[in-house]
Formats: C-alpha cells, structure tokens, sequence
C-alpha cells in the first residue's frame, strides 16, 4: 500500500494538502519471541495520537483524524497552518486489548513546501 508507513521514510506534508498514513504494528509470533511491536496473544483496541513541534502539542494543527484497526492506525494529516514549515512528531499510545498501554513515536513528520 503506498501511503502506509515502510519504517526509514519520512512523511512529508505540502501545503494545501491532506494525507492519510497508515502504521502497521505487528504481533509478536509467540509468548517468548522478540519478532513484532507489540506483545503476543494482544491486539489494538484503541489508539491516541498526538503531535508536536519542538515539544509544543500542535495536534489540532497537523492531524485530522485517526482510527484504529486490529493492528494498524491511520493518520490523516494536514499542512499546519499555524505552525508552518519544520519538524514534527508523532506520539501514538496504543491501549492493547488486555488494558495495557504501550507508546510509540515516530519523529519524521515534514512540513515543507517541495514543489
């Protein structure tokens, strides 16, 4: 799928624009294997996803929205306006379907004009 998320690239937001990006988090293949994201026999039963530029929450200004499925988020982003051109990350907690919670961040989020 092209606009899910391949683990070195970097996601870019051009002004004017709307993304969707998805990230897959895949299960471990067993109690003791060390092979996936997140821990064996769990799945994703809700995500929180956050934003920020230079430690300042810029959620509402870069994300749409998200949703959640069994083991993936998706991201629908758009160009920040009030933030502008930079360097943004994402913070995405996972509540598992046991209860536990577990964060993720993923640090190359642009906003950059590149045409």
């Amino acid at each position: 799928m092209a606009d899910s998320f391949q683990g070195v690239a970097s996601v870019i937001v051009q002004p004017g624009s709307n993304i969707t990006r998805t990230f897959t988090f895949a299960a471990c293949s067993s109690a003791t294997a060390n092979d996936g994201s997140i821990p064996y026999g769990v799945t994703i039963a809700s995500a929180a996803v956050k934003a920020f530029k230079d430690g300042t929450d810029s959620t509402d200004d870069l994300i749409v929205s998200s949703s959640t499925t069994t083991l993936v988020v998706s991201v629908r982003l758009k160009y920040p306006v009030t933030g502008g051109n930079g360097r943004y990350s994402l913070e995405i907690v996972l509540t598992f379907s046991d209860g536990q919670t577990e964060e993720y961040d993923f640090n190359r989020v642009y906003a950059m004009d590149i045409t």
